[in-house]
């Protein structure tokens, strides 16, 4: 009997010797998947940030507008989309920004090119300022740094008529030493907000054939433009 149950003692021994070597292997393989796995996605993560990869090409030419989109602590954002319209014969094109917050497209026609933040990142408002440019020989790149509310304001523009009811649907245009900047739309309490608009800048409201002059001062945080105007005018 005693042989008999070290006999079986020894068989469970190696049994269990076999399964811990299997184990063993088994943890080792999984080590070197993960590893291997890792290495995979750091270079598709890699190849995704490249500036070439990056770059939607269109067409043959050199014409390229490259963008990069930050926070105000110039962080890299990521899907952040942007329209790009050629002015001359109205074509859009969009962009999407990469992991490293940047966006580039190449092979446009040369010409007269406007440039708007379409869509904000979750999360943030969205860049509200227009770049307008031109893409010739003398100028066949163009870069746009956009970035998150830091030393500008929000200014709110209230616009009613004679008898102090809200006048919605009507455009309102924001001009800054005599070059529109915004074009505005009052919603449906005669309201529309404009963030990013510096500071210390005269500015001029047109809502019609009226032109309201109006001053950001230093120690603002919000700016409000109350316009009266009388309904049915022109």
């Amino acid at each position: 009997m005693r042989r008999f149950k070290v006999k079986n003692k020894s068989i469970i021994e190696i049994i269990l010797y076999v399964l811990s070597f299997g184990c063993l292997l088994l943890l080792g393989y999984e080590i070197y998947s993960c590893k291997y796995n890792e290495k995979i996605l750091d270079n598709f993560i890699y190849n995704f940030t490249d500036e070439e990869f990056i770059c939607d090409i269109v067409g043959d030419t050199t014409y390229e507008i490259s963008i990069n989109r930050t926070d105000k602590n110039e962080t890299d954002l990521i899907n952040s989309v942007w329209k790009i319209t050629n002015t001359d014969n109205k074509k859009v094109y969009m962009v999407t920004t990469n992991l490293d917050g940047n966006a580039c497209i190449v092979g446009l026609p040369k010409g007269n090119y406007e440039v708007i933040e379409d869509k904000a990142p979750d999360g943030y408002i969205r860049y509200s300022n227009k770049h307008t440019f031109t893409l010739n020989e003398d100028n066949p790149k163009e870069h746009i740094h956009g970035t998150e509310i830091n030393d500008k304001i929000y200014l709110l523009v209230a616009l009613v008529d004679e008898n102090n009811i809200p006048i919605a649907n009507e455009e309102i245009l924001i001009y800054q030493e005599d070059e529109l900047i915004h074009t505005l739309t009052t919603n449906i309490k005669g309201r529309v907000g404009l963030y990013n608009i510096d500071r210390n800048n005269n500015y001029i409201a047109k809502v019609r054939d009226q032109e309201y002059k109006f001053e950001i001062k230093e120690n603002s945080n919000i700016a409000r433009l109350d316009i009266s105007i009388k309904r049915g005018t022109k």
